[in-house]
Protein backbone atom coordinates (compact mmCIF):
# COMPACT_ATOMS: atom_id res chain seq x y z
CA UNK A 1 0.00 0.00 0.00
CA UNK A 2 2.94 2.48 0.93
CA UNK A 3 4.48 1.97 -3.03
CA UNK A 4 0.83 2.77 -4.02
CA UNK A 5 0.13 5.69 -1.66
CA UNK A 6 3.95 6.94 -2.87
CA UNK A 7 2.80 6.52 -6.90
CA UNK A 8 -0.43 8.37 -6.46
CA UNK A 9 1.33 11.25 -4.94
CA UNK A 10 3.68 10.89 -7.69
CA UNK A 11 1.12 11.34 -10.53
CA UNK A 12 -0.61 14.31 -8.93
CA UNK A 13 2.71 15.97 -9.07
CA UNK A 14 3.63 15.41 -12.29
CA UNK A 15 0.23 16.35 -13.31
CA UNK A 16 0.10 19.30 -12.01
CA UNK A 17 3.21 20.85 -13.77
CA UNK A 18 1.44 22.86 -16.03
CA UNK A 19 -1.83 23.66 -14.44
CA UNK A 20 0.18 25.31 -11.68
CA UNK A 21 3.57 26.67 -13.46
CA UNK A 22 1.88 28.14 -16.80
CA UNK A 23 -0.61 30.16 -15.38
CA UNK A 24 2.12 33.32 -14.25
CA UNK A 25 3.09 33.28 -17.36
CA UNK A 26 0.15 33.92 -19.25
CA UNK A 27 1.44 37.46 -19.37
CA UNK A 28 3.58 36.09 -21.88
CA UNK A 29 1.32 33.63 -23.46
CA UNK A 30 -1.44 36.24 -24.62
CA UNK A 31 0.32 38.41 -26.36
CA UNK A 32 1.21 35.85 -29.08
CA UNK A 33 -2.68 35.31 -29.80
CA UNK A 34 -4.06 38.01 -29.90
CA UNK A 35 -4.08 40.38 -26.57
CA UNK A 36 -1.36 42.51 -26.97
CA UNK A 37 -1.59 44.10 -23.17
CA UNK A 38 -2.44 40.71 -21.76
CA UNK A 39 -5.58 42.54 -20.20
CA UNK A 40 -7.50 39.07 -20.13
CA UNK A 41 -4.56 37.33 -18.21
CA UNK A 42 -6.28 38.06 -14.74
CA UNK A 43 -9.58 36.73 -15.66
CA UNK A 44 -8.26 33.37 -17.66
CA UNK A 45 -6.14 32.65 -14.43
CA UNK A 46 -8.96 31.64 -12.53
CA UNK A 47 -11.23 29.57 -15.44
CA UNK A 48 -9.88 26.85 -14.22
CA UNK A 49 -10.94 27.30 -10.66
CA UNK A 50 -14.23 28.59 -11.40
CA UNK A 51 -14.91 25.40 -13.38
CA UNK A 52 -13.51 22.78 -11.15
CA UNK A 53 -14.81 24.19 -8.26
CA UNK A 54 -18.87 23.68 -10.42
CA UNK A 55 -17.60 20.63 -11.73
CA UNK A 56 -15.87 18.94 -8.33
CA UNK A 57 -19.01 17.12 -6.25
CA UNK A 58 -20.40 16.03 -10.06
CA UNK A 59 -17.20 14.32 -10.29
CA UNK A 60 -17.26 13.40 -6.56
CA UNK A 61 -20.31 11.24 -6.57
CA UNK A 62 -19.63 9.53 -9.86
CA UNK A 63 -16.73 8.47 -8.18
CA UNK A 64 -18.71 6.95 -5.21
CA UNK A 65 -20.50 5.55 -7.96
CA UNK A 66 -18.24 4.07 -10.46
CA UNK A 67 -15.03 4.33 -8.55
CA UNK A 68 -12.51 6.81 -7.45
CA UNK A 69 -9.73 4.86 -9.97
CA UNK A 70 -12.01 5.31 -13.01
CA UNK A 71 -12.50 9.43 -11.96
CA UNK A 72 -8.43 9.31 -11.73
CA UNK A 73 -8.32 8.00 -14.78
CA UNK A 74 -10.65 10.46 -16.37
CA UNK A 75 -9.06 13.25 -14.61
CA UNK A 76 -5.24 12.45 -16.02
CA UNK A 77 -6.59 12.16 -19.24
CA UNK A 78 -8.22 15.31 -19.11
CA UNK A 79 -5.77 17.34 -18.17
CA UNK A 80 -3.53 15.82 -21.35
CA UNK A 81 -6.23 16.99 -23.55
CA UNK A 82 -6.49 20.40 -22.13
CA UNK A 83 -2.70 20.87 -22.43
CA UNK A 84 -2.90 19.59 -25.89
CA UNK A 85 -5.64 21.90 -26.72
CA UNK A 86 -4.16 24.70 -25.49
CA UNK A 87 -0.84 24.26 -26.73
CA UNK A 88 -2.15 24.48 -29.84
CA UNK A 89 -4.07 27.47 -29.57
CA UNK A 90 -3.94 30.47 -32.04
CA UNK A 91 -6.42 32.75 -30.47
CA UNK A 92 -7.74 33.79 -27.30
CA UNK A 93 -11.39 31.84 -27.78
CA UNK A 94 -9.56 28.52 -27.93
CA UNK A 95 -7.31 28.71 -25.02
CA UNK A 96 -9.88 29.95 -23.15
CA UNK A 97 -12.07 26.53 -23.66
CA UNK A 98 -8.79 24.72 -23.28
CA UNK A 99 -8.44 26.35 -19.59
CA UNK A 100 -12.25 25.42 -18.80
CA UNK A 101 -11.98 21.81 -20.08
CA UNK A 102 -8.69 22.22 -18.19
CA UNK A 103 -10.78 22.57 -14.52
CA UNK A 104 -13.93 20.65 -16.07
CA UNK A 105 -11.82 17.72 -16.86
CA UNK A 106 -9.37 17.90 -14.32
CA UNK A 107 -9.34 17.58 -10.80
CA UNK A 108 -6.43 15.59 -9.74
CA UNK A 109 -6.13 16.86 -6.45
CA UNK A 110 -9.80 15.67 -5.43
CA UNK A 111 -9.72 12.66 -7.52
CA UNK A 112 -6.38 11.47 -5.99
CA UNK A 113 -8.09 12.14 -2.00
CA UNK A 114 -11.27 10.20 -2.91
CA UNK A 115 -9.00 6.90 -4.37
CA UNK A 116 -6.70 7.07 -0.99
CA UNK A 117 -10.62 8.12 1.11
CA UNK A 118 -11.94 4.86 -0.09
CA UNK A 119 -8.31 2.80 0.52
CA UNK A 120 -7.00 3.58 3.38
CA UNK A 121 -7.55 3.43 7.17
CA UNK A 122 -8.37 7.12 9.45
CA UNK A 123 -4.63 7.45 10.26
CA UNK A 124 -2.99 6.29 7.45
CA UNK A 125 -5.12 8.73 5.04
CA UNK A 126 -4.44 11.52 7.84
CA UNK A 127 -0.52 10.93 6.68
CA UNK A 128 -1.09 10.76 2.72
CA UNK A 129 -3.39 13.97 2.54
CA UNK A 130 -0.75 15.35 4.07
CA UNK A 131 1.78 14.11 1.92
CA UNK A 132 -0.56 15.01 -0.96
CA UNK A 133 -0.68 18.47 -0.05
CA UNK A 134 3.46 18.41 0.41
CA UNK A 135 3.27 17.60 -3.37
CA UNK A 136 1.06 20.70 -4.08
CA UNK A 137 3.31 22.73 -2.41
CA UNK A 138 6.25 21.34 -4.29
CA UNK A 139 4.79 21.75 -7.40
CA UNK A 140 3.73 25.07 -6.53
CA UNK A 141 7.50 25.93 -5.68
CA UNK A 142 9.06 23.99 -8.50
CA UNK A 143 6.73 24.45 -11.49
CA UNK A 144 6.98 28.51 -11.68
CA UNK A 145 11.00 27.76 -12.18
CA UNK A 146 11.11 24.88 -14.04
CA UNK A 147 8.80 26.84 -16.75
CA UNK A 148 11.29 29.85 -16.04
CA UNK A 149 13.85 28.02 -17.60
CA UNK A 150 12.80 26.33 -20.17
CA UNK A 151 11.32 29.70 -21.66
CA UNK A 152 14.91 30.14 -22.97
CA UNK A 153 14.56 27.32 -25.49
CA UNK A 154 10.50 26.53 -25.69
CA UNK A 155 8.04 29.73 -25.00
CA UNK A 156 5.57 28.78 -22.43
CA UNK A 157 2.77 28.44 -24.28
CA UNK A 158 4.60 25.53 -26.37
CA UNK A 159 5.60 23.73 -23.16
CA UNK A 160 1.53 23.14 -22.81
CA UNK A 161 2.41 20.44 -25.56
CA UNK A 162 5.52 19.00 -23.33
CA UNK A 163 3.79 18.96 -20.14
CA UNK A 164 0.75 16.82 -21.85
CA UNK A 165 3.11 14.15 -21.97
CA UNK A 166 3.22 14.08 -17.98
CA UNK A 167 -0.49 13.33 -16.91
CA UNK A 168 -0.74 11.30 -19.73
CA UNK A 169 1.94 8.88 -18.31
CA UNK A 170 0.48 9.14 -15.29
CA UNK A 171 -2.78 7.99 -16.76
CA UNK A 172 -0.99 5.28 -17.91
CA UNK A 173 0.54 4.46 -13.98
CA UNK A 174 -3.19 4.65 -12.92
CA UNK A 175 -4.92 2.43 -15.19
CA UNK A 176 -2.62 -0.06 -13.75
CA UNK A 177 -3.92 0.68 -10.02
CA UNK A 178 -6.30 -2.34 -7.93
CA UNK A 179 -9.79 -0.74 -9.26
CA UNK A 180 -11.12 -2.17 -5.35
CA UNK A 181 -11.48 1.07 -3.17
CA UNK A 182 -12.38 -0.07 0.26
CA UNK A 183 -11.54 -3.85 0.94
CA UNK A 184 -8.93 -2.69 3.76
CA UNK A 185 -11.82 -0.95 5.92
CA UNK A 186 -14.84 -3.13 6.91
CA UNK A 187 -18.47 -1.34 7.40
CA UNK A 188 -17.66 -1.27 11.54
CA UNK A 189 -15.13 1.08 11.27
CA UNK A 190 -16.37 3.19 8.78
CA UNK A 191 -18.74 4.36 11.31
CA UNK A 192 -15.49 5.51 13.35
CA UNK A 193 -13.89 6.86 10.46
CA UNK A 194 -16.25 9.64 9.55
CA UNK A 195 -16.88 11.34 13.45
CA UNK A 196 -16.08 14.72 11.92
CA UNK A 197 -19.44 16.31 9.95
CA UNK A 198 -18.25 17.05 6.19
CA UNK A 199 -19.49 20.76 6.84
CA UNK A 200 -17.14 21.87 9.52
CA UNK A 201 -13.94 20.34 7.00
CA UNK A 202 -15.48 22.59 4.15
CA UNK A 203 -16.03 26.07 6.42
CA UNK A 204 -12.55 25.98 7.59
CA UNK A 205 -10.96 24.79 4.26
CA UNK A 206 -13.13 27.45 2.41
CA UNK A 207 -11.29 30.01 5.13
CA UNK A 208 -8.15 28.98 5.13
CA UNK A 209 -7.56 29.08 1.67
CA UNK A 210 -9.67 32.86 1.46
CA UNK A 211 -7.22 34.10 4.06
CA UNK A 212 -3.53 33.22 2.42
CA UNK A 213 -4.49 33.23 -0.96
CA UNK A 214 -6.09 36.83 -1.18
CA UNK A 215 -2.92 38.07 0.09
CA UNK A 216 -0.44 36.32 -2.64
CA UNK A 217 -1.45 38.07 -5.85
CA UNK A 218 -0.13 41.35 -4.68
CA UNK A 219 2.91 40.12 -2.41
CA UNK A 220 5.63 40.95 -4.63
CA UNK A 221 4.57 44.31 -5.40
CA UNK A 222 4.31 45.18 -1.28
CA UNK A 223 7.51 44.10 -0.55
CA UNK A 224 9.40 45.64 -3.45
CA UNK A 225 7.71 48.90 -2.55
CA UNK A 226 8.92 48.57 0.94
CA UNK A 227 12.28 47.70 0.36
CA UNK A 228 12.92 49.18 -3.26
CA UNK A 229 16.15 47.77 -3.42
CA UNK A 230 15.29 44.04 -2.93
CA UNK A 231 15.90 42.39 -6.32
CA UNK A 232 12.91 39.85 -7.31
CA UNK A 233 15.05 36.84 -6.59
CA UNK A 234 15.29 37.43 -3.18
CA UNK A 235 11.32 38.62 -3.31
CA UNK A 236 10.12 35.74 -4.87
CA UNK A 237 12.14 33.40 -2.12
CA UNK A 238 9.97 35.44 0.70
CA UNK A 239 7.02 34.66 -1.25
CA UNK A 240 8.14 30.71 -1.05
CA UNK A 241 9.16 30.81 2.44
CA UNK A 242 5.89 29.61 4.16
CA UNK A 243 5.58 26.88 1.13
CA UNK A 244 8.82 25.41 2.15
CA UNK A 245 8.35 25.68 5.83
CA UNK A 246 5.16 23.52 5.37
CA UNK A 247 7.39 20.61 3.69
CA UNK A 248 9.90 20.92 6.58
CA UNK A 249 7.34 20.55 9.21
CA UNK A 250 4.82 18.67 7.96
CA UNK A 251 5.85 15.35 9.39
CA UNK A 252 6.91 16.45 12.70
CA UNK A 253 3.59 18.28 13.42
CA UNK A 254 1.18 15.94 12.08
CA UNK A 255 1.20 13.55 15.39
CA UNK A 256 0.48 16.20 18.37
CA UNK A 257 -2.18 17.72 15.08
CA UNK A 258 -3.97 14.61 14.95
CA UNK A 259 -4.34 14.73 18.42
CA UNK A 260 -5.98 17.74 18.84
CA UNK A 261 -6.70 19.04 15.42
CA UNK A 262 -9.04 22.11 16.21
CA UNK A 263 -6.47 23.24 18.18
CA UNK A 264 -4.18 23.52 15.72
CA UNK A 265 -6.19 25.20 12.97
CA UNK A 266 -7.34 27.58 15.73
CA UNK A 267 -3.94 28.48 16.41
CA UNK A 268 -2.42 27.88 13.02
CA UNK A 269 -5.30 30.57 11.83
CA UNK A 270 -4.00 32.94 14.40
CA UNK A 271 -0.39 32.54 12.87
CA UNK A 272 -1.71 33.56 9.28
CA UNK A 273 -3.56 36.51 10.57
CA UNK A 274 -0.69 37.90 12.72
CA UNK A 275 1.09 37.29 9.50
CA UNK A 276 -0.51 38.72 7.18
CA UNK A 277 -1.60 41.77 9.08
CA UNK A 278 1.89 42.88 9.84
CA UNK A 279 3.12 42.68 5.49
CA UNK A 280 0.39 45.52 5.19
CA UNK A 281 3.08 48.17 7.37
CA UNK A 282 6.50 48.82 6.08
CA UNK A 283 9.05 46.63 8.30
CA UNK A 284 12.37 46.40 8.72
CA UNK A 285 13.70 43.36 6.32
CA UNK A 286 14.35 41.09 9.47
CA UNK A 287 10.78 41.09 10.75
CA UNK A 288 9.34 40.61 7.57
CA UNK A 289 11.75 37.04 6.91
CA UNK A 290 9.80 36.60 10.88
CA UNK A 291 6.67 37.31 9.48
CA UNK A 292 6.56 34.83 6.39
CA UNK A 293 8.51 32.02 9.68
CA UNK A 294 5.16 33.12 11.56
CA UNK A 295 2.74 32.26 8.32
CA UNK A 296 4.55 29.90 7.07
CA UNK A 297 4.20 27.43 10.77
CA UNK A 298 0.39 28.75 10.44
CA UNK A 299 -0.16 27.56 7.45
CA UNK A 300 1.63 24.41 8.25
CA UNK A 301 -0.14 23.62 11.23
CA UNK A 302 -3.34 24.87 9.41
CA UNK A 303 -2.93 22.02 6.73
CA UNK A 304 -1.95 19.28 8.85
CA UNK A 305 -5.17 19.76 11.06
CA UNK A 306 -7.27 20.31 8.05
CA UNK A 307 -6.06 17.12 7.04
CA UNK A 308 -6.42 15.02 9.69
CA UNK A 309 -10.40 16.51 9.81
CA UNK A 310 -10.74 15.30 6.65
CA UNK A 311 -9.50 11.93 6.82
CA UNK A 312 -12.14 11.63 10.10
CA UNK A 313 -15.11 13.42 8.04
CA UNK A 314 -14.87 10.22 5.44
CA UNK A 315 -16.72 7.13 4.72
CA UNK A 316 -15.29 4.56 2.51
CA UNK A 317 -18.57 4.20 0.19
CA UNK A 318 -18.55 8.34 0.09
CA UNK A 319 -14.89 9.46 -0.02
CA UNK A 320 -15.51 11.03 -3.89
CA UNK A 321 -18.47 12.73 -2.35
CA UNK A 322 -16.88 13.90 0.90
CA UNK A 323 -13.92 15.42 -1.26
CA UNK A 324 -15.30 16.80 -3.90
CA UNK A 325 -17.55 18.85 -1.41
CA UNK A 326 -14.09 20.32 0.38
CA UNK A 327 -12.98 20.73 -3.15
CA UNK A 328 -15.41 23.05 -3.68
CA UNK A 329 -15.15 25.00 -1.01
CA UNK A 330 -11.41 25.40 -1.36
CA UNK A 331 -11.62 26.87 -4.95
CA UNK A 332 -14.91 28.80 -3.99
CA UNK A 333 -12.34 30.45 -1.24
CA UNK A 334 -9.25 30.52 -4.04
CA UNK A 335 -11.91 32.94 -6.35
CA UNK A 336 -13.36 34.56 -3.85
CA UNK A 337 -9.38 35.42 -2.67
CA UNK A 338 -8.95 36.47 -5.78
CA UNK A 339 -11.53 38.57 -6.68
CA UNK A 340 -11.14 40.47 -3.55
CA UNK A 341 -7.66 41.16 -3.74
CA UNK A 342 -8.11 42.65 -6.97
CA UNK A 343 -11.32 44.81 -5.61
CA UNK A 344 -9.33 45.80 -2.16
CA UNK A 345 -6.22 46.49 -4.18
CA UNK A 346 -7.85 49.73 -5.65
CA UNK A 347 -8.78 50.91 -2.36
CA UNK A 348 -5.66 50.35 -0.84
CA UNK A 349 -2.56 48.81 -1.79
CA UNK A 350 -2.14 46.90 1.83
CA UNK A 351 -5.88 45.89 1.56
CA UNK A 352 -5.30 42.66 0.70
CA UNK A 353 -3.30 41.72 3.36
CA UNK A 354 -5.66 43.15 6.08
CA UNK A 355 -8.54 41.33 4.95
CA UNK A 356 -6.46 38.17 4.86
CA UNK A 357 -5.56 38.88 8.80
CA UNK A 358 -9.44 39.42 9.68
CA UNK A 359 -10.06 36.78 7.45
CA UNK A 360 -8.17 34.54 9.48
CA UNK A 361 -8.83 36.19 12.88
CA UNK A 362 -12.92 35.53 12.80
CA UNK A 363 -12.15 32.25 11.41
CA UNK A 364 -10.09 31.01 14.62
CA UNK A 365 -12.59 32.95 16.74
CA UNK A 366 -15.67 31.19 15.12
CA UNK A 367 -13.54 27.28 15.40
CA UNK A 368 -16.06 24.91 17.90
CA UNK A 369 -13.87 24.27 21.02
CA UNK A 370 -14.67 20.80 20.15
CA UNK A 371 -15.87 18.46 17.02
CA UNK A 372 -19.67 18.91 16.87
CA UNK A 373 -21.77 15.07 16.85
CA UNK A 374 -22.74 13.63 14.00
CA UNK A 375 -25.76 12.41 13.83
CA UNK A 376 -26.40 9.10 12.27
CA UNK A 377 -29.70 7.13 10.73
CA UNK A 378 -29.67 3.60 12.81
CA UNK A 379 -30.79 0.97 10.43
CA UNK A 380 -33.33 -2.42 12.15
CA UNK A 381 -30.76 -4.79 12.30
CA UNK A 382 -28.38 -2.22 13.89
CA UNK A 383 -28.68 -1.01 17.58
CA UNK A 384 -28.57 2.99 18.08
CA UNK A 385 -26.26 3.22 20.85
CA UNK A 386 -23.52 1.74 18.22
CA UNK A 387 -23.72 5.22 16.77
CA UNK A 388 -22.91 6.88 19.38
CA UNK A 389 -20.07 9.91 19.04
CA UNK A 390 -16.83 8.75 19.43
CA UNK A 391 -14.62 11.48 21.48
Amino acid sequence: MISRIHALIGCYFVASFAALGLPPYLTEILPRIGDPRADLAGVLYVVPTVFAAVSAPLWGRLADRFGPRSMLLRAQIGLALAFILAGLADNIVVLALALMLQGILGGTYAATQAYLGGALATQDLGKALVLLQGAARAALLIAPLAVGVLSRWVPPQHQYLWFAMLPAAAAILVATLPRERHATRAKSSSLAAADVPRWLVSVAEFGFVLATVVTYPYFLRQITSQHPSMDAIAASALFALPHVLYLLSAGILHAPASRRPLVWLRGGMLGVACGAASIAFPLPLILVVASRIVIGLGMAACLVALANLAARSVQPERSGRTFGVIELCSKLGAVAAGLIATTSAVWHPSASFIVGAVVAFVFAAALPSQIPAIRRRTTPTEPAHLHTEQK
